[in-house]
């Protein structure tokens, strides 16, 4: 059988509203790993039966969408400069496959203990 390519390992490329989706979980993981670094929210009381107050929580999930909406910009703007430059990646699709190291960085933070 040499010669031949598993079907397992054949992936498609990301197109259309996939891309869109992956995407916009990038931008968020992104967004929520600035937020826990510029505001240090303590893990405890965020996984621990809600013991934050109500305007630290506002004030979280009020970073958490403003760093979110800058990390989509920022990959939205990279992705143009791509496009006009004639580089790779000529698609979003491209760009998030590319990036897919970025949704881990929450995970980094904490196991990291960044905060």
């Amino acid at each position: 059988m040499s010669g031949t390519t598993s079907p397992v390992l054949k992936l498609r490329p990301l197109a259309g509203p996939a891309a869109f989706a992956h995407a916009a979980v990038l931008a968020l993981c992104v967004g929520y790993s600035v937020m826990a670094v510029v505001h240090r929210p303590p893990l405890a009381a965020m996984l621990g039966g809600s013991l934050l107050s109500t305007a630290l929580r506002s004030e979280l999930l009020l970073s958490l969408g403003l760093w979110s909406l800058a990390s989509a910009v920022v990959l939205a703007a990279g992705l143009r400069w791509a496009q006009r430059g004639g580089r790779r990646p000529a698609t979003l699709g491209d760009l998030v496959a590319g990036l897919w190291p970025l949704t881990l960085a929450p995970l980094a933070c904490y196991a990291f203990n960044i905060p």
